[in-house]
């Protein structure tokens, strides 16, 4: 796994989201917030492995992000997502039907 340089900002956004957990737990929301499941035993132990390593939250993070596992549940969030924001678009325009007529 390629280590990249965090900037302060991304470091600070992984630490306001996952408070100071050791690396097992880390990775376990991870899994939880990003997957929607539990991690498996191999999984959990190659990310915390990585992490002691060396390796940095943020890649992790980055890495969990563009997992296959998570690929293959993107279409169903666009389209889920297109589906809210057209429900807005709609909300919105009776919003202004009713105040500017």
């Amino acid at each position: 796994m390629t280590n990249k340089t965090p900037t302060s900002a991304n470091t600070n956004k992984v630490q306001e989201n996952y408070g100071n957990v050791d690396n097992a737990g880390f990775v376990t929301l991870l899994y939880q917030d990003i997957l929607d499941r539990e991690p498996d035993t191999d999984g959990l132990n190659y990310w915390v492995g990585e992490l002691n390593g060396g390796a940095t939250r943020e890649s992790v993070l980055m890495s969990f992000s563009y997992a296959v596992e998570v690929e293959s549940h993107r279409p169903d969030k666009l389209r889920d997502l297109e589906n809210r924001v057209a429900a807005l678009e709609v909300e919105l325009r009776v919003l202004r039907n009713k105040i500017f007529g």
